[in-house]
């Protein structure tokens, strides 16, 4: 597996926020990023991770209700969730591609809508391993 692509485990918040900061050495302003997974498996945390780490104080939430949050840190970062969405239309009215002009854009249920919103620089995919209850996250860069 190249060094753009990794498999981490996760026992704790404190091991996805260091996950997160692994990630922060890699992604940068402009890119898109798909976070995949089942609800409450970490995706938000992930996201609240590396705006820490990229100098963000503030609190980071679920965009769920407010589709998009941003959040004023070193690149910038635009966190969205496409799970209440139902149509295309709604999605094309995000204008996503847009947001990651200058940003980081880290996209939440990404795989919902596949590529339709715009082209995907990596692909974060969460996931309980049901045996150990470790958490497992997959990063790959999916345009190098």
């Amino acid at each position: 597996m190249s060094k753009m692509n990794k498999i981490f485990t996760s026992n704790s918040i404190a091991e996805t926020h260091t996950i997160a900061k692994w990630f922060a050495d890699e992604v940068k302003a402009g890119e898109i990023i798909s976070l995949v997974g089942e609800m409450g498996v970490g995706k938000t945390e992930f996201v609240r991770g590396l705006a820490k780490i990229l100098g963000y104080e503030g609190a980071v939430r679920s965009p769920s209700f407010t589709l998009l949050n941003h959040y004023p840190s070193t690149p910038a970062i635009v966190h969205a969730d496409l799970y209440r969405l139902k149509s295309t239309d709604e999605l094309i009215a995000l204008n996503l591609e847009a947001e990651a002009e200058d940003a980081i854009l880290l996209v939440e249920w990404g795989d919902k809508f596949d590529t339709q919103w715009g082209s995907v620089d990596w692909m974060i995919k969460i996931s309980d391993d049901q045996n150990t209850n470790e958490r497992i996250v997959e990063i790959r860069k999916l345009n190098q």
